[in-house]
């Protein structure tokens, strides 16, 4: 006689907390591929302000380097929550850890030098 399986009403609440991490990671990364175009844009118009001196491309680019750095903090944050909330292993856990550390390697990156195109 085989004994008889016990029915766990919350058995498909983790596969439900599963999928919710997964579409979390994938937001995130999404996130920081959006970001990385972004900032990728801002340095080639950082080159074409010094190599045409548009002081004009300049300021705007600046501007640029400000939304660009409030975005950094918002993925390092979402990160940080994903971590606590999920706590990921493995491939996962690589993935919310390069995603963090890209984001933040783009805050050192200068989009404009210091001195303006016109002087």
């Amino acid at each position: 006689m085989s004994p008889e399986k016990e029915v766990n009403p919350g058995a498909g609440h983790g596969s439900t907390v599963v999928r919710h991490a997964l579409r979390e990671q994938e937001n995130l990364w999404n996130e920081v591929l959006r970001l990385s175009n972004t900032v990728s844009a801002a340095l080639t118009s950082s080159v074409q302000a010094l190599r045409d001196n548009r002081a004009d491309l300049a300021r705007e680019v600046k501007i640029e380097e400000k939304t660009i750095d409030n975005w950094e903090v918002k993925i390092e944050q979402e990160c940080v929550r994903i971590l606590a909330r999920y706590g990921p292993t493995a491939s996962d856990l690589r993935r919310v850890i390069a995603a963090m550390r890209i984001s933040s390697n783009w805050s050192g990156w200068p989009t404009w030098p210091s001195t303006s195109p016109t002087g």
